[in-house]
């Protein structure tokens, strides 16, 4: 994505503090990742004879794609699976005729979530619903790079790379946890509708 900017010509010559700062970021973010996952309770798998270790992220990960593979384009549905409404409403796909193991199904009820949002999009709404919110957070991305080229004060272009930065943090976040962060999410699209607002303005 930062290569393709360049040859917009949305970074100059100026921007390698900011590119070093996304690249940074984006090393930081995986690293997380790695912990996030190799620290995960792990349970038995009793649908394997050798009884691999496997853990929750991982078993409602496999389930995710399983559903998925039976529903390619469209999904089971919103709500259907992962989220919270899923598992209030005590979604099918959770029952022993999918065999899903109860105790996966226990911790789901605990957690509220699968933490995922990638496998819960997939699950969900299947090869149209994330063709659709890949296209939606480029967009963001581009429109946050158009304003950044737009703006004429260095602060401001400044305020841009914050935002720039910090939303490629949230993408990559979504490998390994849930994008329902409310306070996370408002608090972000309020200053990018601030900073926004303002270029409009001036334009």
């Amino acid at each position: 994505m930062i290569s393709f900017a360049r040859e917009q010509g949305y970074f100059n010559g100026e921007d390698e503090e900011f590119k070093g700062a996304v690249k940074e970021m984006v090393d930081v973010v995986k690293e997380m990742i790695k912990s996030v996952m190799i620290s995960e309770h792990n349970e038995k798998d009793s649908r394997n004879t050798s009884k691999r270790e496997i853990s929750y992220r991982e078993y409602t990960r496999y389930k995710a794609i399983e559903i998925w593979k039976e529903h390619i384009m469209w999904g089971v549905g919103p709500s259907m699976y992962g989220g919270s409404l899923s598992i209030k409403y005590n979604s099918p796909y959770y029952g022993y005729n999918n065999n899903f193991m109860p105790i996966v199904a226990a911790y789901m009820k605990q957690w509220g979530t699968i933490d995922q949002f990638w496998p819960q999009v997939l699950a969900e709404l299947g090869i149209i619903g994330i063709t659709l919110f890949t296209i939606f957070f480029i967009s963001i991305c581009m429109m946050l790079l158009s304003f950044k080229k737009k703006a004429q004060s260095p602060e401001v272009k400044k305020i841009f790379d914050g935002l720039i930065i910090y939303f490629i943090v949230i993408l990559i976040s979504t490998a390994v946890l849930s994008l329902n962060l409310t306070p996370v999410l408002f608090s972000y699209f309020a200053f990018v509708g601030i900073a926004s607002g303002y270029i409009i303005r001036l334009s």
